[in-house]
């Protein structure tokens, strides 16, 4: 019987907690970070043939609004090939993905450590395929630690990312892994804007029986530094909205102003301002009673800065 261990597929032994690097992103402050302790169970599970199993992340918002919330990636490495990514806000959530270092890869895009992030839309030109992990990654596995096929796949609008720091349009990815036809799995992430999501990820197994780890963790705070921001302020209301939506905001300079709406799958749906406005408050009004019912989001650009907020129409 074959055995698959699942811990070392997505799930990297305690050497992650050996050491930690703490990557800083332009904006993101530094001097404030938040200790992990892990520990580890062993599960075994009996798949029947065609069955699937959800395993890890339910939808998730790592990345909500620079203004509202300070965040701090902490990479903690494993080897030359893996790293472990976790991402800490004040409101005391706590998310983690993994990502390769190097050329690092991640389910967002590529990051290496001068904070740049990369478009995926050619990913042979940084991690060529077929690839392998190395050998350590899977036990007692006849097909090897190779990939046969790994497919992204945009769906939606989407611009080049070229630097993190400029922050484009809503990009949706379709990541697809299969590994010698037995395991496979696949999950669906975008980004808007500074904002990541993680919709979900779904396993497929062959039949027998399965032995992987599951990962506790528990966080602790140490420090953290709030930002202020003195160049705007923005405020939409109301939210859930009926019939029109206001956009208020204060500039303390003169500034251009762009802002869109989007559907969730990236598609732009109305232009509501692309003009300059003057220092001091300012209101923009939007009448949304023609828009279908559903959860739209507001892309706003200030000068070089984009935000993105998210609206529901009942």
């Amino acid at each position: 019987m074959k055995k698959i261990y699942l811990h070392t597929l997505f799930i990297f032994l305690s050497q992650f907690i050996n050491s930690q690097v703490v990557l800083e992103f332009p904006g993101i402050p530094s001097g404030s970070y938040y200790t992990t302790t892990y520990s580890f169970d062993t599960i075994e599970m009996e798949i029947e043939e065609g069955e699937s199993i959800i395993w890890g992340f339910s939808t998730l918002s790592l990345i909500d609004s620079i203004l509202d919330t300070t965040y701090i990636l902490e990479i903690t490495p494993y080897d030359e090939y893996f790293g472990l990514a976790t991402y800490k806000s004040k409101t005391n959530d706590n998310y983690r993905f993994f990502l390769w270092n190097d050329t690092t890869y991640t389910s967002l895009g590529f990051v290496d450590n001068s904070g740049d992030i990369y478009d995926m839309s050619n990913p042979n030109e940084y991690f060529p395929l077929p690839f392998s992990y190395g050998e350590s990654n899977i036990d007692d596995y006849d097909g090897g630690g190779t990939i046969l096929t790994s497919e992204r796949t945009y769906i939606g609008y989407g611009n080049l990312i070229t630097q993190f720091t400029e922050y484009e349009d809503v990009i949706f990815l379709n990541h697809k892994f299969y590994y010698e036809e037995e395991l496979q799995f696949e999950f669906y992430s975008f980004i808007s804007s500074i904002t990541f999501h993680t919709l979900s990820m779904l396993f497929k197994l062959e039949d027998g029986r399965y032995t992987g780890t599951v990962i506790k963790d528990e966080q602790s705070f140490t420090s953290l530094q709030e930002i202020l921001f003195n160049e705007f302020k923005i405020n939409i209301s109301p939210n859930p909205v009926n019939e029109n939506l206001n956009i208020q905001f204060t500039l303390s300079n003169t500034s251009k102003i762009t802002v869109g709406l989007f559907s969730l799958n990236g598609i732009m749906n109305k232009i509501i301002c692309n003009d300059e406005y003057n220092t001091g408050n300012q209101v923009l009004y939007f009448d949304i009673k023609d828009m279908p019912k559903g959860v739209y989001l507001v892309r706003i650009q200030i000068n070089d800065k984009i935000i993105v907020r998210k609206i529901m129409i009942p």
